[in-house]
């Protein structure tokens, strides 16, 4: 069995506020979910109105697996043009 993580900061540019930030936060969580079946998290930046941090998990019998449906939800949030992806980390136990 194994597990994987992938942690991003996400910077909106737009967002003038917590309120404006939570939409496409939040679209982009709801997108995950449904398309790549995985559990998603906001776990950091929670009071900067640009700033937050996510954690995307998924378990799979290989690590081959894993590691695409990581690189899958990388790219998903990548190709969203309301935020900018910054520090992408990948771990696989």
């Amino acid at each position: 069995m194994r597990v994987g993580v992938l942690s991003v900061s996400i910077h909106v540019p737009e967002a003038q506020s917590l309120k404006e930030r939570r939409h496409p936060v939040r679209s982009i969580k709801d997108l995950l979910r449904a398309r790549l079946n995985v559990a998603v998290a906001e776990v950091g930046g929670s009071q900067q109105w640009q700033r937050t941090e996510l954690v995307v998990a998924t378990v799979s019998e290989e690590e081959a697996r894993v590691r695409s449906v990581l690189a899958d939800a990388l790219s998903i949030m990548e190709r969203n043009p309301e935020v900018e992806i910054l520090h992408p980390v990948v771990e696989v136990w």
